[in-house]
C-alpha cells in the first residue's frame, strides 16, 4: 500500500555437520572452532603473524655468522617510508628516493653494519674513563 517492498527475513546458513573448520587445543586436545582465539581450558591460540621468531639456538650456528638478506629485506619492506627514512638517517645513509630504493639502501646499510668489525675497546674505554675521572675529581 505504501509502495515499499516487504523485506525478506534474513536467511540463516544451514548448520554444518562438524560445526565448521576446527583446530585442536594443544593443552586439552579439545576441538575448537577456527574463529575462536581461546579454548575453554584457557589456552590462547596465537596466530602465525604474532608468533615470535625461533630462538637463535634453534636456528643453528651458521646463522650467527651470516647476514639474513631475505629477513632483512622482508623487515624493511614492512616499514613505512617515513620509518625507512628515519632508519636510513640513523645509519647515516641517503634518505631520498622511492620506497624500493630506500629498502635496498637500508638492507645494504644493515648488511654493512653486520659485517663491520666491532668498535675497538680503547675507544669505549677512553669515554668511560673520562666520566670516571670527572666523578673522582668532584
Amino acid at each position: 500500500e505504501s509502495g515499499r517492498k516487504p523485506q525478506r527475513p534474513a536467511r540463516k546458513r544451514p548448520a554444518q555437520p562438524g560445526g565448521g573448520p576446527q583446530k585442536t587445543c594443544p593443552v586439552c586436545d579439545a576441538k575448537v572452532p577456527l574463529r575462536k582465539a581461546r579454548c575453554d581450558c584457557g589456552h590462547v591460540f596465537v596466530s602465525k603473524k604474532q608468533r615470535a621468531p625461533p630462538p637463535a639456538s634453534e636456528a643453528g650456528s651458521d646463522s650467527d655468522s651470516l647476514f639474513d638478506e631475505a629477513a632483512a629485506t622482508r623487515d624493511a619492506k614492512r616499514l613505512k617510508v617515513a620509518e625507512l627514512r628515519a632508519a636510513l638517517e640513523a645509519a647515516g645513509a641517503d634518505t631520498e628516493g622511492l620506497k624500493a630504493e630506500l629498502v635496498e639502501r637500508l638492507v645494504a646499510a644493515r648488511r654493512a653494519a653486520f659485517y663491520a668489525p666491532p668498535p675497538s675497546p680503547s675507544e669505549s674505554d677512553s669515554d668511560s674513563d673520562t666520566g670516571v675521572d670527572i666523578a673522582a675529581e668532584e
